[in-house]
């Protein structure tokens, strides 16, 4: 992509990244990412999920193509279905060989995350 805004904006502040993954999801799922001490940031590579923040009494709809950008020091969810109870993405993404796991079915999403500073 010769283009791309939101890598010139990263460029520009002089965030780096500091960590990188990713996971793939399908059927009813829920993940909770502990409170990000740096930005923290998840690309919609495939499929959609919801976003909701501790704390915040809306969700956002995130589809393929979308970034979203994490720059509050509380926890937030990923999820199919926000009424699912989620799983501790610590735990999942701690598990031996789990650098990309495949959460329900791994069909319908496919996410990177990742964090910078």
């Amino acid at each position: 992509m010769t283009n791309d805004l939101f890598s010139d904006v990263l460029q520009l502040v002089g965030a780096q990244t500091v960590l990188a993954g990713g996971f793939s999801a399908g059927g009813p799922w829920a993940l909770r990412f502990p409170a990000p001490d740096k930005i923290k940031f998840a690309v919609v590579v495939r499929g959609a999920c919801w976003l909701r923040i501790d704390g915040d009494d809306h969700a956002i709809r995130a589809e393929t193509g979308d970034v979203a950008l994490v720059s509050t020091k509380r926890a937030f969810v990923l999820a199919s279905d926000l009424a699912l109870s989620p799983q501790d993405a610590k735990h999942v993404f701690s598990e031996e060989g789990a650098q990309f796991p495949v959460i329900g079915n791994g069909q319908e999403c496919v996410h990177w995350v990742g964090t910078s500073h």
